[in-house]
């Protein structure tokens, strides 16, 4: 048994300066190597996240102001539908006037017309009546110089 423990101190001590050398290269891989890559992988982490930070923050405003945007425009279509409605409601009573007018002119214009078809009857009646005097006595005379 010390034969075994005189070989495995043999071996640990041929073996100890390639653990110092190892150890060495680890201290010094992450003091070099590592620690540089691990900080710009910080960096790049908080960098990144302030990014996303930064667009969820835009993201959120630019949503309020469409929001806001589709409020105004709502108020702006409603505006434009009062203005509608009350330009419609002045044409419609415009419109409504005009025909007034229209009818008051045309029925002023049927009553001159009727005056006048009556006037011009009257006058027809009155010229006929003397018409048929005047012929009726043409055709007496007209008669009575055949018959004698």
């Amino acid at each position: 048994m010390d034969a075994t423990l005189n070989a495995l101190a043999g071996i640990l001590l041929k073996g100890l300066p390639t653990f110092i050398l190892f150890l060495l290269l680890h201290l010094y891989l992450r003091r070099m190597f590592f620690s540089p890559i691990e900080k710009v992988l910080k960096q790049r982490h908080e960098a990144t996240a302030g990014a996303r930070k930064a667009a969820q923050d835009s993201l959120k405003a630019a949503e309020a102001k469409a929001v806001a945007f589709e409020l105004k425009l709502d108020e702006v279509r409603a505006k434009l539908a009062q203005e509608r409605e009350a330009t419609r409601i002045q044409w419609v009573a415009r419109h409504a006037t005009r025909v007034s007018e229209a009818r008051t002119k045309t029925e002023s214009k049927i009553a001159a017309g009727k005056a006048e078809v009556l006037a011009q009857a009257s006058a027809a009646r009155i010229t006929l009546s003397a018409e048929t005097d005047r012929l009726a006595d043409e055709i007496a005379n007209s008669v009575l110089r055949r018959t004698a």
